[in-house]
Order: C-alpha cells, then structure tokens, then sequence
C-alpha cells in the first residue's frame, strides 16, 4: 500500500541532504591528492549531472532524477553526492506519491454523508481506495480502469448535488463534465510518471523503517484536498459558467454546511 509519510522525519532527512549536498561537492572539487586532475572528465561531468539532478527534482521528475543518480554513482562509486542524490529523489518520489493519494481518498469521500453512527460507507470507502491505489501504483490497464471508474463516480456526484443547488442546464452539466475528465486524467497521467520502477532497490530501511512510514490515515481526508477542488479545472470552469443567482445559491449551500460541520 502507499503509506503515510512522517512529515517531520522527511523534513529532517531532507533537511540534511540539503546541508549537506554542497559541502560535499565541494569536498570532491579539493580532493588533495591529485587523482582527480588525471582525469579531468569526471569532476565536470559529475558536476553536470548533480546541476540536471536538482532541474529534475524541481519538477518532480523523480524517476529520471533517480537514473541520473544512478549515472553518478557508475560515475564516481567512492563520490557519496551520488548515493544521497539516488535518496534524496526516492524520498521526494514517496512524498508525492503519499500526496496522490491523499487527493485519491479525498476525492472519493467528498461528497458522501457523514452517517450519525459513524458506519460504513465513508470507511468503506476509504478501504475500497486502498485497494485502488495499490492497483493504480503497479500499474496496468484494468487498475487505470477501475480508478478512472471510481473517480468518474466521483464526478457524477458533485455535478448531481451542485445540480440539485443550482438547476444546472445541460450545457452547464457537460461543461463540468469535460473539466472534470480532465481533472481525472491529469491526476493519472501524474500516477504514471511517479509510479516507481519495481525492479530498483528498495529505500534503505535504516534510512526510512518507520521513521518515516506509518500507517495509512484512519480519518477522512480533508475536502480540500480532492481533484475537483480550489485550482482544478472543475472549479474553475464552475465559477465562470454558474450565473450570479446560482453562484449565490451555492455559497449559501456551503455556509450552511460548514456550520452544520461545526
């Protein structure tokens, strides 16, 4: 399963690696016994890949950052720059991947009732997007299918209880819709780049154990952190398409609801 990463030990790992990258590059660039300037390839092309590495993890390109650092360490197997790199992008790669499933789960439940008795449905849920997230991240066609499937459903459900606020014409319904696919479909575009390539070592337990992974989250995520949520294209293409009555309505639908959380 994808589990929950602490967020104070990757900070303090992280924190590390951060301090401690430069020192070490330029501890490589004084190496005293001139072993270095025999061969004058090396220093610069090192170099050259640690500069591409950090363009790389900018952009959460994690598995390409994690072949370079690879590179590095056929490159120079004594130079331990190349083995941080190598974790610092598996350690960003598992926080991305922790922060794709909590959208996942919060996705799922955010529109499902919280039942009086606290029963099954939002746990259940949760559950059955554990098992969708287990498949999504081996990847393979029937596990993009079924998580497509369950996001669709999720889709259906927020156009249905904004419709039943606002009266949505059946333009403004397709309009939603297509924003809403495209919401679904970059958040899985996302899950393939980031999906790790099973046949790399696993993060050192010394390194992670569960320091830095725990449990999954028993709790319902918060709604904020859906894929139809502030910044999607859903909300975007709702606010321009709504009428000022039916923006109105439901603003007052979300008071309402946010007192009712209170």
């Amino acid at each position: 399963m994808w589990k929950r990463t602490c967020p104070f030990a990757i900070a303090a790992i992280l924190a590390g690696i951060f301090l401690l990258l430069p020192q070490l590059i330029a501890d490589d660039g004084d190496d005293s016994d001139g072993s270095r300037q025999d061969d004058g390839q090396f220093p610069s092309e090192f170099a050259a890949k640690v500069e591409q590495f950090n363009r790389l993890l900018k952009q959460e390109r994690c598995n390409e950052a994690i072949l370079l650092g690879k590179q590095a360490r056929l490159l120079e197997p004594e130079n331990p720059v190349a083995e941080i790199m190598v974790l610092k992008a598996k350690l960003l790669q598992q926080d991305a991947i922790n922060r794709l499933s909590r959208k996942f789960k919060a996705t799922l439940v955010a529109d499902l009732r919280a039942e009086p008795d606290r029963s099954s449905a939002i746990h259940e849920t949760l559950r059955a997007a554990e098992q969708a997230i287990d498949g999504l991240k081996s990847g393979g066609d029937e596990s993009a299918a079924h998580g497509r499937c369950l996001l669709n459903a999720s889709l259906e459900r927020r156009i249905g209880l904004v419709d039943q606020i606002c009266s949505l014409t059946d333009t403004q319904k397709r309009k939603l819709r297509l924003s809403g696919n495209g919401d679904i479909q970059r958040f899985l575009d996302r899950v393939e780049d980031l999906r790790p390539n099973y046949n790399d070592e696993p993060l050192d337990d010394f390194v992670c154990g569960t320091f830095c992974f725990g449990n999954p989250e028993p709790i319902r995520p918060s709604r904020s952190l859906g894929l139809f949520e502030h910044g999607s294209l859903f909300a975007k293409v709702l606010k321009r398409s709504l009428s000022e009555t039916q923006a109105a309505a439901l603003e007052a639908s979300r008071c309402r609801s946010l007192q009712s959380d209170e």
